[in-house]
C-alpha cells in the first residue's frame, strides 16, 4: 500500500513515471476496496495529481494533509500523499476517485457508480456527528476477490464546457481552425483562472509561477498526459465519460458524454 503513495517520487523528464502509475493503479483496483457498513467497492477509475518543484500541474488542488487521508474538493474526493502547500518546496497532490463498483456483503455486484461528485455522494452521504464507531466512514481494505485486473488509460477528465456548437464542429469536422480557436481560448482562461487563485493560496509560490513563461505549456502538457486509470470495460456504462481528439496542429483534448 505504502507505494501507492509514493507515486510522486518517479518523475521523469518533468513527467510522473508511467509504469509507476499503471502498477500503483493496478495495486489499488485490484487488491484492495473500499469498504463501509456491509457494502464493499471496487475502485474503478482513479486520477493521478500532484504538484511539486519537477511537476508543477496548478491542476491540483492545493492542501495540506497527511497520507492516506481522504480530501474534499470542489471536484470530488482524493486519497492523499503527504502534502504541505506552505513547506519548503511546496509538494501536494494526490488519487482522485472517479468510479467505483458497489458490491454488497456477499459479493453480490449491485451498480457502478460513475463520476466523483457521485461517487462522495455514495460514500460519504451519511456520516455520525458524535460517534465514530458504527462503520459509518469509509475505510480502504485488502481484498482477494478481484485478482489481476486489466486496466486502461488516458488523460484525465477536464471539463471545458464545451459547447453543443463546437461538439458539433469537433465531430464533423467543418470548420478546424474555427474549432482550434475556440477550444484554445477556452484553455488560456481555465490556465488564467487557476494561475489566479494559486497566487492566493499557494503564495510561496505566486511569484516564481508569475514568472515562469513556460508554465501555460506545462499546463497544456500536463492536461494530455495519460494521468487516468480505469478498469477496462467500464466505459461503456452509462454515465462514463470518455475522450474526443481533435486532430489539429495543436491537440488540445477533452472529455464529453458518451451518447
Amino acid at each position: 500500500m505504502d507505494n501507492i503513495f509514493n507515486f510522486y517520487q518517479h518523475i521523469e523528464s518533468n513527467h510522473l513515471n508511467k509504469s509507476i502509475l499503471e502498477e500503483c493503479a493496478r495495486m489499488l483496483m485490484g487488491r484492495y476496496c473500499v469498504k463501509k457498513k456491509d457494502a464493499y467497492y471496487q475502485i474503478a477509475e482513479i486520477e493521478f495529481y500532484y504538484y511539486g518543484p519537477n511537476h508543477r500541474d496548478i491542476i491540483t488542488y492545493p492542501r495540506t494533509c497527511l497520507e492516506k487521508q481522504w480530501f474534499f474538493h470542489q471536484s470530488g474526493v482524493d486519497l492523499t500523499i503527504k502534502s504541505n502547500q506552505n513547506s519548503e518546496p511546496i509538494q501536494f497532490g494526490g488519487i482522485l476517485i472517479r468510479s467505483i463498483r458497489k458490491y454488497d456483503g456477499g459479493w453480490n455486484y449491485i451498480k457502478t457508480i460513475c463520476g466523483p461528485q457521485k461517487c462522495v455522494n455514495e460514500l460519504f452521504d451519511v456520516l455520525d456527528a458524535f460517534d465514530n464507531n458504527n462503520n459509518l466512514t469509509p475505510v480502504i481494505v485488502e481484498t482477494t476477490k478481484f485478482g489481476d485486473v486489466e486496466i486502461c488509460s488516458s488523460q484525465r477528465y477536464i471539463a471545458f464546457n464545451v459547447s453543443k456548437s463546437e461538439l458539433e464542429l469537433q465531430e464533423g469536422r467543418d470548420d478546424k481552425e474555427k474549432y482550434q480557436n475556440a477550444i484554445k481560448g477556452k484553455v488560456e482562461t481555465k490556465f488564467k483562472t487557476i494561475l489566479k487563485e494559486y497566487k492566493k493560496l499557494v503564495s510561496k509560490d505566486g511569484d516564481y509561477l508569475e514568472q515562469d513563461v513556460n508554465l501555460f505549456n506545462s499546463f497544456c502538457d500536463y492536461l494530455n498526459a495519460e494521468y487516468r486509470y480505469y478498469l477496462r470495460g467500464i466505459e461503456w456504462e452509462n454515465g462514463y465519460k470518455v475522450a474526443g481528439i481533435f486532430n489539429g496542429q495543436e491537440q488540445y483534448k477533452y472529455l464529453f458524454l458518451n451518447r
